[in-house]
């Protein structure tokens, strides 16, 4: 019988992936049914490199799951063999992340050649015996399962988030031996996975989706934001579309002045009431657009056309953009400069809706790559939200229908936080 070093359900722990891999053949025997039973066998090597590598792979590197070393360096060898990636640079990788430092020089030592040498075997004998079943079935499946681990790496640590973000879902949990519990997992990254449960974080990040979920809606939203990057490099080459843009932007701009009124702290009459967390619709003061405020203005630098708009409606603005690209801010800088408003505020950094706000008034781009229920409910100051037209939250006008975009003014106090 076994030693175990932690605790005997980790017996689970090698049991399911000695039970993944006696399923093989049958990938073999799909692969030879035609499309259908190709793309099942390849679906089904997918899903064991990631839940293998989520899961037993995950647990081994950071708790061994045998007292003897030879054991333990056999199911590292056995792992190795059944993700297609040797345990020895997975690990070295993964303890770097834990670091939050860049791999360093690699050195695979006797165990990391050993395993490299049998996953070279490996594919090498597919090669010689099964080319078909390597170059059609097996690749794709390999490459499908390292996709899926990249999707869930950025779930469990999105917008750059090194704690990690963790699902409390019970079936998921269960089945992934309590990867769920990420934070928790950064904060104790010795634990044992069954001790996870126990040492739940009341103030860690905490999303309902699972991991993978999460971070193929994180992957669709920065391909969606460099399609609308693409989009905008379009409207720079037309000064007659630029123009209508920024109409458009400053016609929507306006007509939310009413509701900013009763929104914005110390600009508001006396004589009207003032609800932050609804901002209820108003009188709108003559003054208003000759009132100093703050504003940051996030992205918008590749074509500033909110702040050009901003220049129309509310020319004592003190505008600030805030943009993770230093290319995008170099054209705004010479957009402005020409349009006759180079006292716009250029700023290169990564804006955090979560983090203390400077601004009186925040504008956030549909294109933002980012946490965007915390764009609805973080604390801070009003924000103007471009959005879908269907994403209607709170008081709000439509931008443009062509582009099926409106633009939202929300106050985040007492608000509830979107599903992502």
């Amino acid at each position: 019988m076994p030693r175990w070093r932690h605790s005997p359900r980790d017996a689970w722990v090698v049991a399911l992936p000695a039970l993944l891999a006696l399923l093989a053949p049958l990938t073999v025997w799909l692969s030879g049914h035609g499309l259908w039973g190709m793309s099942l066998a390849t679906c089904a090597i997918g899903l064991v490199v990631w839940w293998v590598s989520n899961t037993a792979a995950h647990i081994h590197l950071h708790t061994p799951v045998f007292r003897a070393r030879l054991p333990n360096r056999l199911f590292s060898l056995a792992l190795s063999l059944l993700t297609g990636v040797p345990q020895t640079i997975w690990r070295a990788r993964h303890l770097a992340h834990h670091r939050g430092e860049a791999p360093g020089p690699l050195r695979l030592g006797l165990q990391g050649s050993l395993e490299l040498a049998a996953v070279a075997h490996l594919w090498l004998a597919l090669a010689v015996l099964a080319p078909r079943f390597l170059l059609l079935v097996y690749l794709p499946g390999f490459l499908l399962g390292l996709g899926l681990c990249q999707l869930q790496g950025l779930g469990e640590h999105p917008f750059a988030a090194r704690g990690g973000v963790s699902h409390d879902g019970r079936l998921y949990n269960l089945l992934w031996l309590n990867d769920g519990l990420h934070a928790e997992h950064h904060r104790w990254p010795g634990a044992h996975w069954t001790a996870l449960p126990a040492r739940r974080l009341a103030d860690a990040p905490r999303s309902p989706w699972p991991p993978v979920l999460r971070g193929l809606h994180l992957a669709l939203a920065s391909a969606l934001a460099r399609g609308l990057g693409g989009l905008e490099r379009l409207a720079l080459r037309s000064p007659r579309l630029q123009a209508r843009l920024v109409a458009s932007h400053a016609r929507a701009l306006a007509r939310l002045m009413p509701e900013l009124a009763t929104c914005l702290p110390g600009h508001v009459p006396s004589d009207l009431s003032h609800d932050p967390a609804t901002c209820p619709s108003g009188h709108v003061p003559s003054d208003l657009s000759r009132r100093p405020v703050r504003i940051a203005v996030i992205g918008g630098g590749l074509f500033p056309r909110t702040a050009l708009a901003l220049a129309r409606v509310w020319p004592a603005a003190r505008v600030t953009i805030v943009d993770a690209d230093a290319g995008h801010l170099a054209r705004a800088r010479a957009h402005l400069a020409a349009a006759g408003h180079p006292e716009v505020e250029l700023v290169h950094a990564i804006w955090d809706p979560r983090a203390p706000q400077t601004h009186d008034l925040v504008i956030v781009p549909l294109a933002l790559v980012g946490d965007r229920a915390a764009v609805y409910s973080a604390a801070g100051p009003p924000r103007l939200v471009h959005d879908w037209l269907w994403r209607r939250r709170g008081p709000g006008v439509v931008v443009s229908w062509p582009l099926l975009k409106r633009l939202n003014l929300v106050h985040p106090r007492g608000t509830s936080t979107p599903a992502i």
